[in-house]
């Protein structure tokens, strides 16, 4: 991050078609990753440089919202492991008390000692000049898309998703840029300590070497017209193998840093003036005091040598002394205004020390509601996450739900096809039926009383003996239950016929017997034994 200063009324400048593209590395602790995103939500921290009107339009280009917490789980699963596989690689040297030493001690940070730290955070950038003016009010619109998408091209192309783990678009400061954040693992084995998983970010070669990165970023934002910054590094050297004096090597400084520096700079400028005020005055009044003395000591040594010869030159010189006073008197006036004015100096030195010691207390009290603020919104994201979890678990049960009506759809679709195929048997079997049937009817198919069979007329069957026998054992289940559909309804009737022939009977042998017929003699030989009967009875 560059030095900044407030942004409160952004305005447009001489735009600019190539810039210098700014690629910066700084190394990162995973115990500050939380005030990373401490600042890059705009939590806390020195936001004097932030628009915060426009903190809304920031944008997550790559990782997601718990990518902390999860770099910061990877790394503790890492160091477990690293420790199973150091004990593991000792023990199978024999080096149990070493083995147990490790165990005693715990896991070790998966990282080599470092000053700068394992993590590295990144910034993309470009001079406000190309982007249009200060603030996002100002900036060419088309511009800053072609910047962001190229910015995520490069890093896309030299960090892989496992070594990217966020970046995220500015769009509150001055101009606009890009942090990203870089995790590099590694992978090492060795007899004591077995595999090992290391964060070493020399791994990638961006980071390896600077100056290989800044060419890189060159060569790639050059699409859309940007160029590689001055290269001071290799100036430097150059200048040292000529034996010339070479210009110090730039060092970022953060705006909080130097807004610290500023200050002191006044209260050293305070402390200076009022030094100055008061030895000023001292030297007034030292003065005047030197002056007057030295005026008494002539006129008192010229008038004890002359007073006696030369009375009227002694008055003279006396009333010349008189004006010297007077002068000096005036001269003492003059010292006493100057002392007056290096007072009212100090009083308006004092006066902004007050000021200052003013607006320390304003911004401490800023920083405390920036923490409250901090607070709630940590309170309200953590509200928000649990009901994200319950949204997810709804969102588990409806899914386990779907599946079980899915589940039992396709069992009700596989019921539905055997249902159809079913249907179509019974279809064929109904077309087979007809047309044995049809030969039935027209001859073709005859029951041979001889053979006691059915026998086949080939004449009268348009179809071969297999074609018929196919005919017959599709139909044949049909047929089957039709013919014992046939079979009960003819034994019905015929049971139905045979109580009717029972009940006449039964009246008939009443009728005999009333008539006195002897059971043998049927109801002829009465007509013709009995003339008289009337024929029509």
């Amino acid at each position: 991050m560059s030095i900044h200063r407030s942004i409160n009324m952004p305005a447009p400048v001489t735009q600019v078609d190539t810039a210098p593209v700014v690629l910066r590395f700084k190394g990162l602790w995973p115990q500050n990753l939380g005030r990373f995103r401490m600042h890059d939500q705009r939590g806390g921290g020195d936001l004097s440089h932030v628009d915060q009107t426009r903190s809304k339009g920031n944008h997550v280009l790559f990782g997601r919202q718990d990518w902390v917490e999860t770099l910061r789980s990877e790394i503790k699963g890492m160091s477990d492991l690293n420790q199973e596989r150091q004990i593991a690689a000792l023990t199978a040297k024999s080096r149990v008390a070493e083995a147990i030493r490790v165990e005693e001690a715990g896991p070790s940070q998966p990282w080599r000692q470092s000053t700068a730290g394992p993590l590295r955070e990144g910034i993309l950038s470009v001079s406000k000049t190309w982007c249009g003016g200060t603030g996002a009010a100002c900036w060419d619109g088309p511009r800053i898309a072609q910047f962001r998408d190229a910015s995520l091209g490069f890093l896309r192309a030299h960090f892989t998703e496992q070594q990217l783990r966020y970046a995220v678009g500015h769009m509150d400061e001055e101009a606009y840029h890009i942090h990203f954040v870089i995790a590099v693992w590694t992978e090492k084995t060795t007899a004591n300590r077995g595999q090992q998983f290391l964060l070493r970010p020399a791994a990638n070669p961006l980071l390896a070497s600077y100056e290989h990165a800044q060419d890189l970023a060159g060569e790639h934002f050059g699409k859309i017209g940007l160029e590689r910054g001055m290269r001071r590094a290799a100036a430097i050297r150059a200048a040292r193998e000529a034996g010339k004096p070479s210009a110090e090597p730039r060092s970022h400084v953060p705006p909080s840093e130097w807004r610290a520096r500023e200050v002191a700079k006044a209260q050293v400028e305070v402390k200076a003036i009022l030094d100055a005020a008061h030895e000023e005055g001292a030297r007034v009044v030292q003065r005047t005091r030197d002056l007057t003395a030295r005026a008494l000591r002539k006129s008192r040594k010229r008038a004890s040598l002359r007073a006696a010869e030369r009375t009227a030159a002694a008055a003279r010189e006396a009333q010349k002394y008189l004006s010297i006073a007077e002068a000096a008197r005036e001269h003492a006036r003059t010292a006493t205004l100057d002392r007056d004015v290096a007072v009212q100096k100090r009083a308006a030195a004092q006066d902004a020390v007050t000021r200052l010691e003013e607006a320390s207390v304003q911004i401490t009290r800023h920083c405390a509601a920036m923490e409250q603020r901090a607070i709630r919104a940590t309170e309200t994201r953590l509200e928000e996450e649990r009901k994200t979890r319950k949204v997810r678990e709804t969102q588990t049960g409806l899914l386990t739900t779907s599946r079980r009506i899915e589940s039992k759809l396709v069992a009700a679709q596989r019921d539905l096809d055997r249902r159809e195929d079913a249907l179509t048997l019974r279809e064929k079997a109904a077309e087979a039926l007809e047309r044995g049937i049809s030969y039935i009817i027209g001859g073709g198919i005859a029951w041979d009383e001889h053979a006691q069979r059915f026998a086949l007329d080939a004449e009268l069957v348009p179809v071969d003996r297999e074609t018929l026998r196919q005919t017959v054992r599709t139909a044949g289940p049909l047929f089957l239950r039709v013919a014992k559909a046939i079979s009960r309804a003819a034994w019905v009737a015929l049971g139905r016929a045979q109580g009717q022939i029972s009940a006449d009977a039964i009246i008939l042998t009443n009728i005999r017997a009333e008539m006195g017929l002897p059971p043998e003699r049927s109801l002829a030989d009465v007509l013709d034994r009995t003339g008289d009967v009337d024929p029509d009875l």
